[in-house]
């Protein structure tokens, strides 16, 4: 019995090790110019269903989504926000590039950010964590193509939620944050325009965002094997008592 132990012990370690991911994303893209947030998506090989300003609400509402990214340097849902905050607010994942977040108070709340100011012209993003995973490989965001008139919001980071990236090079700078993870790493806030990333460098963060807030996500199967192993583990102790 104990050799059975071990067995399913190590298979339970591994399926840990070395998961694979099934996710379900929704992306909001109504009206990007550089569909940057989409060219991440498919060189991380990654499935998605897009919805725009008229779908996405309904799209969100009514399936189960492992991820949701909105990518919105224009025109919002029609029937706003609170769907996105009420999904947030169940537990859901999710990313947001957003151009006016000033005027959405529920927005804030949500992903745990306190809009401070906001500006016209895109701004460079310094990592403030470069240890974290949405950094690996990628440096100082400096490449932009000023295509809107809003760019961003500089924020800070509310309750338990921490500033990964600012405005400045200064980690920490009081109301400058650009990037923030909130909610326990489920959410994580973006203060400039996905939209006008112009450089590889960008779209890699992009990618590694997604990266990081599926990586908790494993296969239907996976999970299947997982319960077995445990399940196996339940067996063998009844057997040794």
């Amino acid at each position: 019995m104990r050799v059975l132990r071990n067995f399913i012990a190590a298979m339970a370690l591994s399926l840990f090790a070395a998961p694979t991911f099934a996710t379900t994303i929704l992306l909001y893209d109504d009206n990007t110019i550089n569909q940057n947030t989409q060219t991440a998506l498919n060189n991380l090989g990654l499935a998605f269903t897009v919805g725009n300003s008229s779908t996405f609400n309904g799209l969100l509402t009514g399936s189960s989504w492992d991820l949701v990214i909105m990518d919105v340097p224009s025109n919002t849902p029609s029937t706003g926000f609170a769907d996105i905050v009420n999904y947030v607010n169940g537990g859901g994942k999710a990313i947001v590039s957003f151009w006016t977040l000033q005027s959405e108070a529920a927005l804030q709340a949500a992903f745990e950010v306190a809009q401070i100011t906001t500006f016209g012209t895109p701004r460079d993003v310094y990592s403030w964590n470069v240890g974290h995973p949405i950094w690996t490989g990628v440096s100082t965001l400096t490449s932009w193509t000023d295509s809107w008139g809003d760019d961003g919001d500089a924020m800070n980071a509310v309750g338990s939620a921490v500033a990964l990236g600012g405005f400045v090079a200064a980690a920490g700078t009081a109301n400058e944050g650009a990037i923030i993870l909130g909610n326990g790493g489920r959410t994580i806030y973006n203060g400039f325009l996905f939209d006008e990333i112009s450089d590889a460098n960008g779209i890699r963060l992009i990618e590694n965002e997604i990266s990081f807030l599926v990586a908790s996500v494993p296969e239907p199967g996976t999970l299947a094997l997982l319960g077995l192993a445990f399940a196996g583990l339940g067996f063998a102790r009844r057997k040794l008592h």
